[in-house]
């Protein structure tokens, strides 16, 4: 169960716009929350790109296969195998994701959590 911080739990996947985050033009991209302990305006998350560009510290991820009756199946975008961009690890505003609007799913590998550093 990831370690849950305000209305956002470490671990969980959000879709943002780029011209909110600021890292790529691309209207909505995946970004794993790996950091939500602290009281402050950011949270820090990693995004998620389905075109690898062989960057040392990107890690493969797979695409999220949900069982049947998971709650998550209905938001979950991440239908694409990628890799996680360790290497774009950023303060997002806490804003973006406070109401769960920008909600996806919760990731389930534990072992990739630990990879990005995620808190658990």
């Amino acid at each position: 169960m990831a370690t849950a911080c305000g209305n956002s739990a470490a671990g969980t996947w959000h879709i943002l716009d780029g011209a909110e985050t600021g890292w790529s033009p691309k209207p909505s991209r995946p970004w794993l929350l790996v950091s939500d302990h602290e009281p402050g305006p950011t949270v820090q998350m990693i995004p998620r790109s389905t075109q690898d560009r062989g960057q040392s510290d990107s890690i493969a991820h797979g695409s999220h296969a949900h069982p049947e009756y998971d709650s998550d199946s209905r938001s979950c975008r991440i239908s694409e195998s990628g890799v996680i961009c360790v290497f774009a690890r950023k303060g997002i505003r806490r804003a973006l994701i406070a109401d769960n609007r920008a909600y996806s799913c919760l990731e389930p590998d534990d072992e990739i959590l630990e990879a990005v550093g995620c808190r658990r």
